[in-house]
């Protein structure tokens, strides 16, 4: 993308953007803007050109917990909620039905 130098306050590196683009659009070509993280700024002139990268990662996200903390049979639901519980890959639910947290 391209920007005029103008915009460069608004403008920094791991800043979050909406994009609208016609490249952006759903299968009734309506407008989908994606928000996208700004890695790479290089100013050419007038101009400042940007890559951004959309960050489209959905699931059950939470905080690592302690060792102490109960087993996620046990836990309670404000703990299954705020906590990271590590599930055998072949299983693929826990034993309530819920999906497997997400980590990276």
């Amino acid at each position: 993308m391209s920007l005029d130098v103008k915009d460069s306050p608004d403008v920094s590196l791991g800043g979050l953007i909406t994009v609208s683009s016609y490249l952006l659009q759903d299968a009734t070509g309506a407008s989908n803007p994606e928000q996208m993280q700004i890695n790479k700024i290089e100013f050419a002139n007038d101009r400042i050109n940007i890559a951004a990268q959309t960050y489209s990662i959905s699931g059950r996200f939470a905080f690592w917990l302690q060792d102490v903390q109960n087993p996620y049979g046990t836990a309670s639901t404000a703990e299954k909620a705020f906590g990271a519980f590590w599930m055998d890959d072949t299983i693929g639910t826990f034993a309530d039905g819920s999906g497997p947290y997400v980590y990276f």
